[in-house]
């Protein structure tokens, strides 16, 4: 198996807004996707991360998100242009793993219309609910989702139950133990790390920080990174867990986290 993390693209904000420990300054904070080129399933996405598909949804919700998040986009971390750069298509990928349904990793889930797409329960019933006002104060942009029943969506929690190599317990989401989903909540519902099984696990925990040291410290985030968090008991609960997990020796790996991966493509 193959992993790596492009980059779609960057939102450049003040550190401090994200770690009260952070020098004095702006960062370009990436925003990535994973990539698995599975031996027997194929290519396998974890979210799309942003796309042009942004840009083109109406209504003041998303000219509002634009606005405030001003992302920046990479053509080459586009997730088409990354396939194309392994020889691949859209229609090749049977599997798109959902950690959420925040836009940065939802952006292009309509691309994909013929794949399996796993996500946790919590997350597929707030895609299947009624649009609400307080849509794009929660981050949910509907306009970029596909119609739910005509996808065909497979939840974590209907895989096999498996161990967790720091305790507790998480899914085996291709039913051959190579990629496990774990709740990770409090960011927002339904939200889910992977836990990429092997030699070397990897463990995607995806947001529930932007930077190591948001899940390292036992400390909630600082404003207004703090307004991304639905939950904040939970949120807290989740990140003492991504700590185990590393204190057990497993990587772990952010999709925001300004420093740099190996597998970043």
């Amino acid at each position: 198996m193959s992993l790596s993390f492009p980059i779609s693209a960057t939102v450049r904000a003040p550190a401090r807004f994200v770690d009260r420990s952070a020098r004095p300054g702006k960062t370009d904070f990436p925003v990535r996707y994973g990539l698995l080129l599975h031996s027997r399933h194929g290519p396998i996405l974890v979210d799309t991360g942003y796309s042009r598909e942004l840009w083109a949804l109406r209504g003041i919700q998303a000219a509002l998100y634009r606005r405030l998040l001003a992302p920046t986009l990479r053509p080459e971390g586009d997730v088409e242009a990354t396939l194309a750069r392994h020889g691949l298509r859209a229609g090749d990928v049977r599997h798109v793993i959902a950690t959420h349904l925040h836009p940065d990793h939802a952006c292009a889930l309509g691309r994909f219309p013929r794949a399996r797409v796993h996500a946790s329960r919590p997350a597929l019933a707030q895609w299947a609910a009624a649009p609400g006002l307080l849509d794009g104060a929660h981050g949910l942009l509907r306009g970029l989702l596909p119609n739910l029943p005509g996808v065909d969506a497979a939840p974590f929690e209907d895989d096999p139950d498996v161990p967790l190599p720091w305790g507790g317990r998480g899914r085996d989401v291709l039913g051959d133990g190579s990629v496990v989903s774990v709740a990770l909540p409090g960011h927002m519902p339904g939200h889910s790390g992977i836990l990429f099984a092997g030699d070397a696990p990897l463990f995607y925990a995806v947001d529930v920080a932007w930077t190591r040291a948001g899940y390292r410290r036992d400390e909630d985030p600082p404003y207004p990174a703090r307004l991304a968090v639905a939950d904040l008991a939970t949120a807290r609960a989740s990140a003492a867990l991504v700590r185990r997990a590393e204190e057990t020796g497993v990587r772990v790996a952010l999709c925001h986290d300004p420093e740099p991966l190996p597998e970043d493509a």
